[in-house]
């Protein structure tokens, strides 16, 4: 009779055999998967035997498996690293991004970020564990750090995770600390953004007051 840990083992194997090139194979993904095989030889449904283990990693279905459980890794954009600073100047301007992380490897949590923050007067450390790409909001802050671990702490203690190796696929696959040049490029890129959009405006004015002029002299 093959023990859980066997099944894991030959799970973890196989899984790494036939798709490591395409996926991540993450802990959850052995343990799911070893569960599910236990439960099938549970049920008559496969034999106790390495071949048949085998046999069922190389199906489409177990190929299926793993696609569906991929945690999402990928770098924080320049959009969401743009619509945070821009936040911060708007509603924080004595606050600079010091970083900004997803806030959870789910896919389905792709607008949701952590962001860290630094007081420009005190040099206090603050974080915000949710900021929402979707509706541009910010929430969650924990205040009054003395260096950027203490929050980097925090973020990483909230941070949802579905493959049981944050260390690997936590925060620190995608955050982004921002530098001095990013910012100075993010501040530039702020002022030609409202300086069209005041032109823009201005334009809107401008029509909007020839109508109404069209408009008196046609009375």
């Amino acid at each position: 009779m093959l023990t859980i840990d066997e099944i894991k083992n030959r799970v973890a194997d196989g899984l790494q055999k036939n798709y490591s090139d395409e996926f991540r194979i993450t802990p959850r993904i052995i343990n799911s998967f070893s569960s599910a095989v236990k439960v099938f030889i549970d049920k008559g449904q496969i034999k106790e035997k390495v071949e048949d283990i085998d046999r069922l990693l190389g199906f489409d279905i177990s190929k299926e498996f793993v696609k569906n459980r991929q945690p999402l890794v990928s770098k924080v954009s320049s959009d969401v690293l743009y619509d945070v600073y821009d936040y911060f100047k708007g509603d924080m301007p004595d606050v600079e991004v010091y970083s900004v992380a997803r806030a959870s490897n789910h896919p389905d949590d792709k607008n949701l970020y952590s962001v860290v923050g630094r007081d420009k007067r005190d040099g206090e450390f603050m974080c915000w564990t949710s900021w929402n790409e979707s509706t541009k909001s910010l929430n969650y802050g924990h205040y009054g750090y003395k260096d950027f671990n203490s929050c980097h702490h925090i973020i990483a203690e909230h941070f949802n995770d579905i493959t049981d190796d944050v260390v690997r696929y936590g925060p620190d696959a995608s955050i982004v600390m921002l530098s001095d040049e990013q910012r100075q490029e993010l501040s530039d890129k702020r002022k030609e953004r409202h300086s069209n959009k005041k032109t823009a405006d201005e334009k809107l004015v401008s029509m909007e007051e020839v109508v109404v002029n069209r408009q008196r002299r046609g009375r």
